[in-house]
């Protein structure tokens, strides 16, 4: 179990173990966004997933790209298929945070405060509409009854 600090003021320190370059996504997210502990656990996972596809880069920065097969046919190297896959691991990470996309407008997600903002506007409105529905209801049954005598 990750274990995160409860200073409210402060965002938490990156995890041990991860690259420059996770910790600065860790930074710059948390810079600009507020989140719950769930979603903290999903950030760590998009950093160790960007900090395993820089691996992997380093790796098949010398290395062929096309390789021999089993059968001796010319095949991809099969750390571009990992990367492939570790890059859409890291997509659905920055999807499921709702995070936007770096060709995405600034703003495109929102933080924590503001969602629950939006959130309590959507409920009341919602509320608001289920209560004209049941009132609406209510006179119909109502109009039902005058009509037929009380005997709907």
């Amino acid at each position: 179990m990750i274990a995160y600090g409860t200073d409210v003021d402060k965002p938490p320190t990156a995890p041990r173990n991860l690259s420059a370059r996770g910790r600065k996504l860790w930074r710059d997210v948390l810079q600009r966004y507020s989140l719950r502990v769930d979603e903290l656990v999903l950030l760590e996972q998009a950093c160790r997933t960007l900090d395993d596809l820089d691996r992997l880069s380093d790796e098949l920065r010398d290395a062929e790209l096309v390789v021999p097969g089993s059968m001796k046919q010319p095949t991809a190297h099969p750390l571009l298929l990992e990367a492939r896959g570790l890059r859409t691991v890291f997509a659905a990470h920055l999807r499921q945070l709702g995070l936007p996309d770096a060709d995405g407008p600034v703003g495109a997600a929102q933080p924590t405060q503001q969602a629950t903002a939006a959130r309590a506007r959507w409920d009341k409105v919602a509320a608001e509409r289920t209560a004209s529905i049941i009132a609406d209801a209510d006179r119909a049954a109502a109009d039902v009854a005058r009509m037929t005598g009380g005997q709907a």
